[in-house]
């Protein structure tokens, strides 16, 4: 599903109760690393783990791979995290590319930041900064005055369901 809201930042600071996971890597690394774990009909593991704080992305299928965002080494790569105990689900790949695939290229030229949540049950929502454009009559954005009118934030928001497999997930 997909879900499209005007705000003006993702913030990892309001956490909702009912999530147990949340963190905010920059869009560009978390496509990237979704794209390296490519395996057409694999699935991906996520965890999340509150000492040291960092998530892992682990996907196998003709070997493995691991891709670490720790988040007190790499502040840039991974801006935000909350987790309180360790948390990990499966997601088939398909989805979870589905969610990085299509990400406009202003996202990730300009670097914003996306936001990933898992909710109880293992429900990872997938959140990322967009510009709008505000409809114009004069084109380029440029007012009679000749100041640049600002576009507006939206996110686009995906929702991703775990794999029923209850050996590896947990939110207990």
């Amino acid at each position: 599903m997909i879900v499209f809201r005007e705000f003006t930042t993702l913030e990892a600071s309001t956490i909702d109760p009912s999530n147990i996971g949340v963190f905010n890597p920059q869009s560009s690394a978390l496509k990237e690393a979704i794209d390296d774990l490519e395996w057409p009909g694999s699935s991906i593991q996520i965890t999340l783990q509150p000492v040291p704080p960092s998530v892992t992305f682990r996907g196998d299928g003709h070997g493995d791979l691991q891709i670490d965002f720790k988040y007190y080494v790499n502040t840039d790569l991974l801006v935000a995290f909350h987790c309180d105990h360790q948390v990990s689900y499966r997601y088939k790949y398909k989805f979870l590319h589905a969610t990085t695939s299509n990400i406009p290229t202003s996202v990730i030229k300009d670097n914003r930041g996306s936001k990933l949540t898992i909710g109880r049950g293992g429900m990872l929502k997938v959140q990322h900064l967009v510009s709008v454009a505000r409809p114009s009559i004069s084109h380029s954005h440029v007012d009679s005055a000749g100041y640049q009118q600002p576009s507006r934030i939206a996110y686009i928001e995906f929702f991703v369901k775990p794999e029923e497999d209850e050996a590896t997930g947990n939110d207990s």
